[in-house]
């Protein structure tokens, strides 16, 4: 019952100039702005390349994308398949497994942590020493591996 009471000034609402005009500059700006960053992307990652004579020069692209599968819950949304159907018709796109990259060893699959530095003495306390974890840095507990990232 309450959508057909809404149903009915909205209808009017989207059928008036102006929405269609406000949606059809949505649009646009959001097509030129893929547009302007598939673009950057080129300048940034390709390179001229000599051609022979009589023969037009080309670009030729150094590498390829990698896109990862993380997203982020509550946060802003941006384009995902969309996105990457567009860049897949540009480039070539390898896609990323983000499963578990922060909490495994690249080296030797192991589980991480977080490195304990001891506290100053000065911060302490009673004289027993206190130790506290490294934020943003990751080692590799394993004697064989000791990677750090």
């Amino acid at each position: 019952m309450r959508r057909l009471e809404v149903a009915t000034p909205l209808k009017h609402l989207y059928a008036t100039i102006s929405h269609r005009r406000r949606r059809y500059r949505s649009l646009t700006q959001r097509k030129a702005s893929i547009a302007m960053l598939v673009n950057r992307i080129k300048v940034a990652f390709t390179a001229p390349i000599e051609a022979p004579a009589g023969v037009l020069p080309a670009e030729v692209v150094d590498g390829a994308l990698l896109y990862g599968d993380w997203s982020f819950r509550g946060g802003r949304s941006t384009m995902g398949v969309g996105l990457h159907r567009v860049l897949a018709d540009e480039f070539l796109l390898l896609h990323v497994n983000e499963f578990r990259t922060s909490s495994m060893c690249p080296t030797c699959h192991g589980l991480v942590e977080h490195p304990c530095v001891p506290v100053h003495p000065h911060h302490a306390g009673d004289g027993v020493q206190e130790y506290r974890e490294v934020r943003h840095l990751l080692r590799c507990p394993s004697v064989n591996c000791k990677s750090q990232w």
